[in-house]
């Protein structure tokens, strides 16, 4: 143990000092900084504290504090003590100056600091409000700040300097003794309930043995304080736990354990379930079912994904052919048409040329649509493939879809290489000679210079071309696509041979993630549940790694609950039916939604 707190004659907390403790396997060295609580940052370097020598630290920090201010009580900084232990509870302890009324500046600044430090921790902090003895609990400024804010069930009034006393005289230990036992008629008294006040003689040790330690010292001035006590007629009181720092230890004690079970575990179970629900959303969310890679089984892969595959090149290769349908052969019947002209007039010399251009213009129509339906299927499979809907989420298989684009080049509904050559050989036919009995000529000799007619079966040439393509066009049937996907997706999603997903390292931290948060419920369960067969039985199912057995067993468990919450609440309700009334009903629903919450917990 250490001194901590700067103890002087006038004000020796003149800026707020927050102790975090916090355990650990292993005691580290306590440190100090200084913290602008504006700014939300530390100011200058991070301190080690000697053990011997942590008030002087903390007083010479708090001064510098002060002094680069200008001000006798600061209001925006903070000293903050980080404490590491392997036997304190984790709790942050807060010194606040006292209030002081004169001058006005100074009684403003102390007033709202006190308020705004209950404002902001009211919801979820205990509180001591230190009197001195030669006064009373109606003239302190802690007091009324306790009040102001109804916190007045969680705090513990403290007397001090009970050696200052005149008790001597028959009314100051009359008085002293109305406010330590809560009396609602004792003079100048506020109750304070349930927790009431404890006195305590805290006089420094003036005489110090050699090398005596920091817990020796501090052990031998509880003894005095004690010894003090009894000297002066307070040995019922002692019984009672009521005087002593030991007994203010006590009653700490038992307002933090209360706290804890009454607020601080079911807030905190509350809160793991909710981020329990929030990371198993983001789990599902990835992608069902999971797949790590290398499972002993792909069988639970492989058939939604065949499944979600068939469906969408299904739809897809349906598309396709309503495209090539109603779009390629519609284009290329137009572009014959604009192509092969039923009558046109050429000089008698340019027919050869001009049947050459035509039977061109025609070609490159067919070879034009033949292109366009291949770059418009392979554009609509990988427009189907980018499918990333949940559950299944194609995506998180990179190497499943290039595998799938692969397998849709050669299955996909297309146009086979030999239609546009049997196309191109029918229009040479058609439009390579003057006696092709699609071409009919007129001379018209009377022209100057001679010219031809030249009529061009083009319905026929045109009729004959788009059924060639049409009857060309390859569609697979339904069950050779089922039987090829299948064995692509038996390849990529084999037991040995398991494609892990892109989202891996994310799916890893939420499991790691959920798997903590329910053995972190578990080991809070009982402070609601008590023990009973089904717990015996988790625990039983958990270290053989059952999680069929390990969430009937947990649900069994949980069904507890709200009766448990019911009696907790029923107990706080009658002993502060003012305050708990409206918690007795928020904290049933709360432990209610956390039962249907966890019905669905698994062991991961």
């Amino acid at each position: 143990m250490m001194p901590l707190f700067p103890r002087q004659k006038t004000l020796c907390t003149s800026v707020p000092v927050k102790m975090n403790i916090r355990r650990a396997p292993v005691q580290r060295p306590t440190t100090l900084e200084t913290w602008d609580t504006d700014a939300d940052r530390r100011i200058g370097p991070l301190q080690v504290i000697p053990v011997d020598s942590g008030d002087v630290d903390i007083r010479d920090a708090m001064s510098a504090a002060i002094a680069s201010q200008g001000v006798e009580v600061g209001t925006n900084r903070e000293l903050r003590v980080h404490i590491t232990s392997t036997t304190l509870p984790p709790i942050n302890l807060v010194d606040l100056p006292g209030t002081v009324e004169y001058p006005p500046d100074l009684r403003e600044r102390t007033h709202g600091l006190v308020d705004r430090y209950i404002r902001e921790n009211s919801d979820r902090s205990m509180f001591l409000a230190v009197i001195k003895a030669d006064s009373n609990p109606c003239s302190s400024g802690a007091i009324q700040h306790i009040m102001k804010h109804g916190v007045a069930d969680r705090t513990i009034g403290v007397f001090t300097f009970c050696d200052k006393l005149d008790l001597e005289t028959e009314e100051d230990r009359q008085m002293l003794a109305g406010w330590l036992h809560n009396a609602p008629g004792a003079r100048d008294n506020v109750p304070l309930e349930p927790y009431g006040y404890v006195a305590t003689m805290s006089k420094e040790l003036r005489q110090r043995h050699a090398e005596e330690s920091n817990h020796a010292r501090l052990l031998r001035q509880a003894q005095g304080e004690a010894r003090w006590f009894r000297e002066n007629g307070f040995q019922e009181d002692i019984e009672a736990g009521v005087v002593t720092t030991q007994a203010l230890i006590a009653r700490i004690s038992r307002m933090y354990n209360e706290h804890v079970h009454r607020t601080f575990i079911p807030d905190t179970v509350d809160a793991l379930c909710e981020r329990y629900t929030v990371d198993s959303i983001r789990m599902d969310a990835l992608g069902l079912p999971a797949s790590p890679g290398n499972l002993s089984s792909g069988t639970d892969l492989r058939l939604p994904a065949f499944d979600l595959t068939r469906k969408l090149l299904r739809r897809c290769f349906t598309e396709i052919t309503g495209e090539y349908t109603s779009q390629t052969l519609v284009g290329l019947k137009e572009a014959l048409d604009r192509a092969l002209p039923p009558n046109m007039t050429v000089p008698i010399r340019d027919v050869a040329k001009q049947l050459k251009q035509m039977r061109r213009t025609a070609i490159e129509a067919c070879s034009t649509a033949a292109a366009g339906l291949h770059s418009k299927r392979m554009e609509m499979c990988a427009i189907a493939l980018a499918n990333n809907s949940p559950p299944f989420r194609l995506q998180r298989f990179p190497a499943f879809v290039a595998r799938l684009v692969r397998f849709c080049d050669t299955t996909a509904p297309n146009i086979p290489a030999t239609v546009l050559p049997a196309a191109v050989s029918f229009l040479y036919t058609a439009l390579g000679d003057k006696t092709s009995s699609f071409i009919t000529l007129s001379h018209n000799l009377g022209d100057s210079p001679p010219t031809v007619t030249l009529r061009v079966s083009s319905h026929r040439a045109v009729g004959v071309v788009l059924d060639i393509f049409a009857t060309g066009f390859s569609i697979c049937s339904t069950a050779d696509i089922d039987t090829r996907l299948k064995a692509l997706v038996g390849e990529v999603f084999g037991d040995h041979s398991q494609e892990r997903e892109a989202c891996h390292a994310e799916r890893a931290r939420l499991t790691t993630e959920v798997t903590t948060i329910a053995k972190a419920t578990r080991r809070l369960l009982p402070n609601f549940v008590p023990s009973t067969q089904w717990t015996a039985r988790y625990d039983q199912a958990l270290q053989a790694g059952d999680a069929v057995k390990c969430k009937y067993f947990m649900k069994k468990t949980i069904d507890k609950l709200p009766q448990r919450a019911f009696r907790l609440a029923t107990t706080e309700a009658t002993k502060n039916p003012v305050r708990r009334r409206k918690q007795t009903k928020v904290r049933s629903s709360t432990l209610t939604r956390l039962s249907k919450t966890f019905n669905r917990l698994t062991c991961c």
